[in-house]
């Protein structure tokens, strides 16, 4: 594949040029639009609950986020604790904690399915999982990672009905640009084409409701424009970077803000049903 994709012609070649070091013009999400994502009744349902995220570096950013933006609101009384114990969570709060391994998205699986068969998921309303950038490679068997964990989800729902299970797509890198991303591109080294491949997967099965879409927001401009490669895969925006990978404090309060609105609509929902 590699060897037909540099046999481009020099025309063809020269586009791709151009159009690798073409800039956007597109605006970023400020920060004052982001502080002002939640209403106070959305609030008020977050410090009424018990939610247990599990992460790695990235997840850091977001709770950093989430960290600011109720600072900003100026609600204090939405507790956020790191841990993976139940008997810690004796009060309602956002509780999260690292899973698994890096660069072994099964490990993450099965840590997260783990931490909740050990009295988390009797112990909180809402659990999710978030894999890594770092997991997602050309190596990566996307199918069959997808299929492990839709098993390990189904598994959960049947065991504990009343937990809710929110799903998140994987977030992203920037997007190749200029002459050497181009040869990333050509070379298949442009990783996150394997990190959308599960994220379709993940809309496909679930429910928008149901989901975070991380790399949906990380790619999003102000004005619904995807940021994406010459090829049409969405890359993270610079303006949310902190070094291509990692969110800065503008990108992790963004993702922040989607994640505690998914979060309030599904514990609304949640207690509609009861």
């Amino acid at each position: 594949m590699v060897k037909k994709e540099l046999r481009l012609q020099p025309a063809a070649i020269a586009l791709l040029v151009v159009l690798a070091c073409c800039s956007h013009k597109e605006t970023a999400y400020n920060t004052e639009t982001i502080m002002n994502k939640l209403t106070e009744r959305d609030w008020s349902g977050l410090t009424k609950a018990r939610i247990f995220f599990g992460h790695q570096s990235v997840g850091y950013n977001i709770v950093d986020g989430m960290n600011d933006m109720k600072n900003a609101n100026h609600f204090t009384s939405f507790k956020i604790i790191e841990t993976r114990e139940a008997s810690e969570l004796l009060q309602s709060a956002f509780a999260h904690s690292t899973v698994g391994i890096n660069q072994d998205p099964e490990s993450k699986i099965d840590d997260f399915v783990k931490i909740l068969e050990n009295g988390m998921a009797d112990s909180v309303d809402i659990a999710l999982l978030k894999f890594c950038y770092i997991d997602f490679n050309n190596q990566t068997q996307v199918k069959e990672l997808f299929a492990k964990y839709q098993t390990a989800i189904n598994s959960l729902n049947k065991k504990f009905p009343t937990l809710t299970v929110i799903h998140c797509t994987v977030p992203l890198t920037v997007k190749p640009t200029g002459l050497k991303g181009l040869v990333k591109i050509l070379l298949g080294r442009d990783y996150n084409v394997y990190r959308n491949r599960f994220n379709k997967l993940i809309r496909k099965h679930y429910k928008d409701n149901e989901i975070v879409d991380i790399a949906k927001i990380e790619s999003s401009y102000s004005d619904g424009t995807i940021n994406k490669s010459i090829t049409g895969i969405p890359g993270l925006i610079p303006a949310y970077a902190s070094d291509g990978r990692h969110l800065n404090p503008t990108g992790g309060a963004l993702v922040a803000g989607e994640l505690l609105k998914t979060l309030s609509e599904n514990i609304d929902n949640s207690r509609s049903d009861k």
